[in-house]
């Protein structure tokens, strides 16, 4: 039997899987794929420090991924108002592609992943997961 630690493998493994043409086809790191996915899904939450506590990623990794994106147009940053000290990133028009063809394999993972599955047994594994993420991101803040 698999522990919970191989299958989040299998899980991760079988997204980065799902996700590499996309990367491959616009040239982009898997870490920037996530950060322009989440910048899509979290249109509120549009700052690096955001990226870094939703995603529990490191700053260092945010930040050279976030240079990356902004060197190739996808993403641009601007203060609001008279914080000058805060940079809200948004989208640009540059990054429709990557979006659209990242969404369109993301739906396919997902789909996939529950392929067989009832909606019972689809809301269950919705509920499992969001308590290990709970978990996990507990361990995290320790």
């Amino acid at each position: 039997m698999m522990t919970p630690y191989e299958h989040l493998l299998v899980i991760r493994t079988a997204y980065e899987r799902a996700t590499d043409t996309v990367c491959k086809k616009h040239s982009i790191k898997h870490r920037e794929l996530d950060i322009l996915l989440f910048l899509h899904d979290y249109p509120n939450m549009s700052t690096a420090t955001d990226i870094v506590k939703k995603q529990n990623l490191s700053k260092s990794h945010v930040s050279v991924s976030l240079r990356a994106l902004e060197e190739r147009g996808f993403v641009s940053g601007e203060f609001h108002g008279t914080n000058r000290r805060t940079i809200y990133l948004h989208l640009n028009d540059s990054a429709s592609e990557v979006l659209s063809d990242a969404i369109n394999a993301r739906c396919e993972f997902a789909m996939a992943m529950v392929a067989g599955f009832t909606e019972e047994e689809k809301n269950a594994l919705g509920s499992y997961l969001g308590r290990v993420k709970k978990n996990l991101l507990s361990l995290s803040k320790k």
